[in-house]
């Protein structure tokens, strides 16, 4: 048989035939949630879900230690990795980390392979933020929220942010 049911009845969907929906109709981004604040070295992510490389992930909330350097920038990405395990019990195919640069435009560039075919790594920028010795001055870029793509004059979402 040619065709086979992904949304029928007695039918499997798999992460990556979601994730093909998703990514049709939306751009990565902020779901719900995510606020951001700083006091010190310390940033806060207030609970929320997100959409990121077609995969919708959900934070109960995260506190980062920004602590690798004192002047310059630090940026806070979503790293998707698909080789590291996942059970129903536990996750560790996404992760926030932290990256540190001079400028804004000397970080590396971000991992972007198609996860619904063959890809295994995608990683998005969540925020960037200014640093001084006291810690974070501000936080000067966040990721917008999620949003619908247009595509050949069809309704879609592009981030807003």
């Amino acid at each position: 048989m040619s065709l086979s049911g992904i949304t029928f009845a007695n039918q499997k969907i798999a992460p990556s035939d979601d994730g093909r929906l998703y990514g049709a109709m939306l751009s990565d981004g902020i779901l719900t949630g995510c606020d951001i604040s700083f006091a010190a070295a310390t940033l806060t992510i207030a609970a929320g879900s997100l959409l990121i490389g077609t995969r919708e992930l959900r934070t109960s909330g995260e506190t980062l230690s920004i602590t690798g350097a004192t002047s310059g920038y630090a940026r806070v990405i979503i790293d998707i990795d698909l080789t590291r395990a996942a059970t129903k019990t536990s996750f560790e195919q996404a992760q926030f980390q932290i990256q540190y640069a001079a400028s804004v435009s000397a970080f590396p560039a971000l991992e972007t392979q198609e996860i619904n075919w063959s890809g295994t790594h995608y990683q998005v920028a969540f925020c960037i933020v200014s640093l001084a010795a006291a810690g974070i001055s501000d936080i000067v870029a966040k990721l917008g929220l999620a949003s619908v793509r247009i595509r050949d004059g069809a309704v879609g979402i592009d981030n807003l942010g």
